[in-house]
């Protein structure tokens, strides 16, 4: 059945009119398989998508300079090259960049109220690197949870954390975008994607960056 299922996807990618995917230059093993079945080249649009119609504008909160900013992590916990070398470059969200970034960023004097979810490959990993960062009692964990479900902490939160790793951002960063909040990420090249500057997206691949940002983003805040 699963096999089936994949003839059937490929046949549908090869048939379509268009298809949505990431730029040619940014994955090239994958630009591969997409060659190896058949699918155009000139069909093939990179497009950040998400549902500005029925997601709406949240005002930031107000808070006071003692409060802790609530950062949410948006990517799941998947990150550990040695325990899993088959991880592809879309497959490393960079949660061990984060970590090291928020602790740096609480090290320096910045209160953080982190939440993350219960999703991803390399989850006791990051459980371990969050104690031995010292992080535990800054972190509330929430279960996986649905779109819907997901989205409750997401209106509450200060800040959104998407991949930092060498994975590129997919739909939390974009629905967040449509929410008004800020957003930390691996920040698509704008050339690439055809996407018009300046870019709503604070860059970081690096612990420092993480930690640079999130000490930034609550003065620049209106």
């Amino acid at each position: 059945v699963l096999l089936n299922s994949v003839d059937f996807f490929r046949n549908c990618i090869r048939e379509a009119n268009g298809y949505s995917y990431f730029p040619r230059a940014l994955q090239p093993q994958a630009q591969k398989i997409l060659e190896s079945i058949g699918a155009l080249e000139d069909r093939q649009y990179p497009l950040l998508v998400t549902d500005v119609d029925e997601i709406a504008y949240i005002p930031p909160r107000e808070r006071s300079e003692q409060s802790p900013l609530r950062v949410i992590l948006a990517a799941r916990c998947t990150w550990d090259k040695k325990a899993s070398p088959q991880l592809s470059q879309q497959d490393d969200k960079g949660t061990d960049v984060f970590l090291h970034g928020a602790a740096l960023a609480i090290h320096q004097g910045i209160p953080l109220d982190i939440h993350m979810f219960r999703k991803g490959t390399h989850l006791e990993q990051t459980e371990e690197l969050t104690h031995i960062l010292g992080l535990t009692p800054h972190i509330t964990w929430h279960a996986d949870a649905t779109q819907q479900d997901f989205f409750k902490p997401l209106e509450q939160c200060d800040i959104v954390v998407d991949s930092v790793g060498t994975s590129h951002i997919g739909m939390a960063a974009t629905d967040s975008m449509a929410l008004g909040k800020p957003v930390i990420a691996n920040r698509p090249d704008h050339q690439l994607w055809g996407i018009p500057q300046p870019f709503p997206i604070l860059p970081a691949l690096s612990p420092p960056e993480v930690s640079n940002n999130l000490i930034r983003l609550p003065s620049d805040a209106p």
